[in-house]
């Protein structure tokens, strides 16, 4: 594995590269970087966004082109890196790029608690680098690519389930490179649908199981029959179901009580009612897997590979996992142009099966909702997509236990009940489970639980679930925390703004590591466009300091505002109890 970075300037170029154990630097030359490219170009090169950018300038400058003007083509123009030349594709290279969702490097970065300055190197100097600003680029690329190794360290499950798709699906390791619904479609041996099938999306139909029951909210029914006429989709419909407001829309369906707080009782049992694997159940059992895959048994001999392969722990299961749940995702994975032409489709891509599958789902849900609350003194807490939580009173339990068998024959699910000792629910979106288990299911930006590569104000959402889960009062528990890296909050300044302003100086970088301060004279932090009046970021500090260097082993000084985030985790309490 060769992990790498590359910078490019008017006059001068620089490739890091770092095998785990040594670091290579090559810097405007043309003949070393060709011996180091035969050297390992059989190896999996590493880097972040590099499928975008890095390995276009690599292959530029190995075919003597003026990796400055690719620079520009991609960065500048904006256009993709391969369209640059057909000679690109000459030049060899086993990419994996360990890009995280939408997120840059350098907020990642700051998520670890690492030095996130930017290069003091202007990119758009037109004149060759001096001695020492060779130096500082040397620095700034070497710390790129050694923290995109911290990336990859932390982001490895993915890694694994990618390299294990390639096997699966007889890839050469260049095939790294391809995304895994790309991977999952070899495997599944998909053929592209034609463009007339396509526009066969609303199209739908119901399965028997929806057709013969006898709905009492058959609104939902007429709101989906619409959708048929208007093609709208971006419909929804929102509905009470037994006292609980929720939405059906073509990508799901969502109910909650807000503000639902409960901490058990003698007389109730409060389940979490799943369906089991439900699309990949669905297209199964009432064959609605996309029509592009020729022969539907190889997706049912791989769900039964995945599930011989989990109980022997054989690693290849994940990425048979992925296949399976994928394959959904996959069907509806393409973009119809204005002209009404299609763009980017998976070769998976049948958006009839995938509003089927969909569709269907979400009106099977709705029967087993129906029956249990017209049959049980219940009360529905909670539906999703593929489940849905209630609170049954203990002499109904068997009633519920009946209805859900006779659910799971009707429709050829299978639900997986668990038991839940507390609840607390802002709304569907943002709540706090506590399970039978001891187990703590943690779910919304407000609680979300911290993660080394998504550590944004760890300390609130924390100081939130302690309070709710063990009675903590946040100021007890904000007040002993020792640790800087606990108290961060990351701005990105996006595309459309030119420069940040913190306390009337301009800043460049790109991302910002902030911290509530008591210092009165610290200003709030500013995103600025050109000729435009400054506008403040989101839930920043009224006074706050950046600090953007090395915080990993920083202890908080005594100018961070603890009360700030003891406030901040106040808010999100009263959130959860629906009070100001």
């Amino acid at each position: 594995m060769i992990f790498f970075d590359t910078e490019v300037f008017a006059y001068d170029w620089l490739l890091v590269a770092f095998d785990g154990k040594k670091f290579t630097y090559i810097e405007n030359d043309r003949k070393l970087l060709q011996q180091f490219y035969d050297k390992h170009k059989s190896d999996l090169w590493i880097g972040y966004n590099c499928k975008g950018y890095d390995q276009y300038i690599i292959k530029a400058i190995l075919l003597g082109i003026n990796p400055k003007i690719v620079n520009d083509y991609i960065i500048r123009s904006g256009k993709p890196g391969w369209s640059f030349t057909n000679k690109f594709r000459s030049i060899k290279l086993n990419i994996y790029d360990c890009m995280v969702f939408s997120k840059s490097l350098k907020q990642l970065e700051s998520y670890m608690g690492v030095n996130i300055h930017e290069t003091d190197v202007d990119f758009n100097l037109t004149r060759p680098l001096t001695k020492e600003e060779r130096e500082l680029n040397r620095a700034y690329c070497h710390d790129d690519v050694y923290n995109t190794a911290l990336v990859f360290q932390n982001t490895k499950d993915s890694f694994e389930a990618r390299f294990g798709l390639c096997q699966l699906a007889g890839e050469p390791l260049s095939s790294m490179e391809k995304t895994q619904a790309q991977l999952a479609a070899k495997i599944l041996k998909a053929k592209k649908l034609t463009a007339k099938e396509w526009d066969q999306e609303f199209d739908f139909e119901y399965v028997q199981a929806v057709k013969d029951y006898s709905y009492k909210h058959k609104e939902v029914i007429d709101f989906f029959d619409s959708i048929r006429e208007s093609k709208d989709a971006s419909a929804s419909l929102d509905i009470d179901l037994y006292g609980t407001e929720h939405t059906f829309a073509l990508g799901g369906l969502h109910g909650a009580i807000p503000n639902y707080i409960w901490s058990g009782d003698n007389e109730s049992k409060m389940v979490h009612a799943d369906v089991g694997s439900m699309y990949p159940t669905i297209m199964i059992e009432w064959s609605l897997l996309s029509r592009a895959i020729p022969d539907p048994k190889l997706y049912i001999e791989i769900r039964e590979q995945r599930l011989k392969y989990k109980k022997e722990g054989n690693s290849l299961q994940q990425p048979l996992k992925l296949v399976l749940n994928s394959t959904y995702g996959m069907s509806g994975a393409g973009k119809r142009e204005q002209d009404n032409s299609y763009k980017t489709m998976s070769d998976v891509y049948d958006p009839r099966r995938m509003r089927e599958v969909c569709i269907n789902g979400q009106l099977m849900i709705l029967q087993l909702i129906e029956d249990v609350c017209e049959a049980c003194n219940c009360t529905l807490v909670q539906s999703n997509t593929d489940g849905v939580v209630f609170k049954v009173k203990n002499e109904d339990w068997d009633t519920f236990d009946k209805i859900v068998k006779a659910w799971e024959q009707r429709t050829r699910m299978t639900m997986e009940y668990d038991y839940t000792t507390a609840l607390y629910q802002r709304d569907v979106n943002n709540y706090i489970a506590i399970f039978d288990n001891g187990k703590i299911e943690r779910k919304g930006g407000a609680v979300k639980e911290p993660k080394i590569i998504d550590n944004d104000l760890p300390i609130v959402s924390d100081a939130v679930v302690e309070y709710f889960v063990n009675n903590v009062d946040p100021e007890e528990y904000i007040s002993k925390e020792s640790d800087m890296m606990r108290f961060m909050k990351t701005y990105k300044l996006s595309g459309k703004y030119n420069h940040a302003i913190h306390n009337n100086v301009t800043l460049t970088d790109k991302v910002y590591r902030v911290f509530a301060s008591k210092d009165e004279t610290d200003d709030i932090l500013y995103k600025c466009k050109l000729d435009k009046k400054p506008e403040k970021f989101a839930s920043c500090p009224d006074h706050c300091k950046i600090v953007n260097t090395n915080i990993q082993d920083m202890k908080v000084p005594n100018w961070l505002d603890r009360q700030w985030y003891i406030d901040e985790a106040w808010k999100r309490i009263n959130s959860f109890k629906g009070c100001k």
